[in-house]
């Protein structure tokens, strides 16, 4: 611990330091109690012990005006022999404790020892309450299963203050994991501002992001900070980085580069001090060498990556998810797995990962007409769907083989005349960003006729 000793005795207070720093813990000393307010005011301590009469600022003061700073901290108080009155009236205005001078090192060490414990539950506390205002929430999973070993690297890497790139399939959990390694991190006590670069219009993202001067354009009729400023001293987390289009990739490099932000119609850039932790269901590399992802960018992102795997790839969770989502979503029935539901739940490939595991809980909780699940259960309440066998190909495989290229520029050319040549709308459609598909059309040299 961290300790400042405020007594104007000389004698007295190099004693109590050397005491103090014996028992491993660091020491300021302040010869009275202008001196140790100041000290306070520039480096934070775990726990004052001052005496209660000093020239210039009495001990009593000390103890209010240090409380006003901060309300939490441990004030210990070393009173005269027998003056047990005025270390009533110190503890009444918030002291933790009191020691009578002269005091033995003993009884100092024990007072000494019930603060740190004191602090130790406090930050506890502290921790439990900021978990639950949701910043980070459990990740449920079979211990000693596959995420053991990527939690306690998240954890690791948490303690750093470098970007991390998470990795996965759609519905695996990546914001868990960004929204654990920010709550454990140096970072914690600051805002998580998450972003998903997919489900914002890409002319509305510069100012999302970045945000915006009254009258930048029309419509911008306040002043508008963007998410970056608002994840001031914490951490923005950046959900489907690969849709981000180029332009903005270019802006977004800069900003992790130079650590400032330029409004939109603002020409003075703002300092931002932010941790970036992005994700991404798609390969980024490939992304690169396409070209529609910028690779300085991308390494700057990735400098630690996290890949979460799907959940077919680890099994184990899926038993122990799903009874925490029947839990979750079984208004308040105890249902019993079957060993014939349990085999089908373990062999079902789950696209949808979690998400879709969580959907198949939320089903069985409205519409299972019995608490016993078994295998009839499954089959009802199912979202599996039969391959139509009329379903008509893309195309007929032959022995002379298909180029893929013509293949994906058929697909885009019929996309583009089925939605009457609507470039936004076909990327829809095509379930990709309208960059993409733009960087598609140009490849293959399409014009609308």
């Amino acid at each position: 611990m961290h300790i400042l000793i405020a007594e104007d005795d000389t004698s007295g207070r190099e004693l109590a330091a050397y005491n103090i720093q014996n028992m491993g813990h660091t020491v300021a000393e302040a010869e009275n109690g202008e001196q140790a307010l100041e000290l306070f005011q520039k480096e934070p301590f775990d726990i004052v012990l001052t005496d209660l009469k000093m020239p210039k600022m009495s001990g009593m003061e000390l103890l209010s005006r240090i409380r006003q700073l901060q309300p939490g901290v441990i004030v210990v108080v070393m009173t005269a022999y027998g003056d047990v009155e005025t270390a009533v009236s110190a503890m009444k205005e918030g002291a933790f404790d009191f020691v009578s001078k002269p005091f033995s090192r003993d009884y100092l060490k024990i007072v000494l020892a019930r603060a740190a414990q004191t602090l130790q539950l406090r930050r506890q506390v502290a921790d439990f309450e900021h978990r639950l205002q949701g910043v980070e929430r459990p990740i449920i999973h079979e211990k000693g299963g596959p995420l053991d070993r990527l939690l306690a690297l998240a954890d690791r890497v948490a303690a750093s203050a470098h970007g991390v790139l998470i990795t996965g399939e759609s519905g695996t959990g990546k914001e868990l994991i960004a929204r654990r390694i920010h709550a454990r991190s140096g970072r914690g006590a600051g805002p998580f501002v998450p972003v998903n670069c997919g489900a914002v219009p890409a002319n509305l993202m510069e100012s999302e992001l970045f945000g915006h001067a009254k009258g930048a354009f029309t419509g911008a009729d306040r002043d508008h900070d963007g998410k970056f400023l608002t994840a001031q001293g914490g951490t923005i987390f950046l959900d489907e980085i690969s849709e981000l289009e180029l332009p903005l990739q270019t802006k977004l490099l800069r900003v992790l580069q130079e650590k400032e932000v330029e409004r939109l119609g603002d020409a003075r850039p703002r300092p931002v001090d932010v941790r970036v932790i992005a994700a991404t269901n798609r390969d980024l590399q490939a992304l690169v060498r396409d070209g529609a992802f910028r690779e300085d960018l991308y390494f700057r992102l990735n400098v630690f990556e996290l890949h979460l795997p799907p959940l077919r790839e680890r099994r184990g969770d899926i038993q122990v998810l799903f009874e925490h989502f029947l839990k979750l979503h079984g208004n308040g029935r105890l249902f019993a797995i079957g060993p014939d539901f349990s085999a089908l739940l373990l062999r079902e490939p789950f696209p949808g990962n979690v998400r879709e595991l969580e959907n198949l809980a939320k089903r069985i909780g409205i519409i299972a007409d019995r608490d016993l699940l078994d295998a009839a259960t499954f089959e009802h309440v199912s979202s599996r769907r039969p391959r139509d066998p009329a379903r008509t190909p893309l195309f007929t495989p032959g022995p002379d083989g298909i180029h893929l290229l013509d293949l994906e520029r058929d697909v885009i050319v019929s996309s583009l005349e089925y939605n009457q040549w609507n470039v936004s709308k076909t990327a829809a459609y095509l379930h990709v960003p309208r960059y993409f598909l733009a960087y598609r059309m140009e490849k293959y040299g399409i014009q609308r006729p």
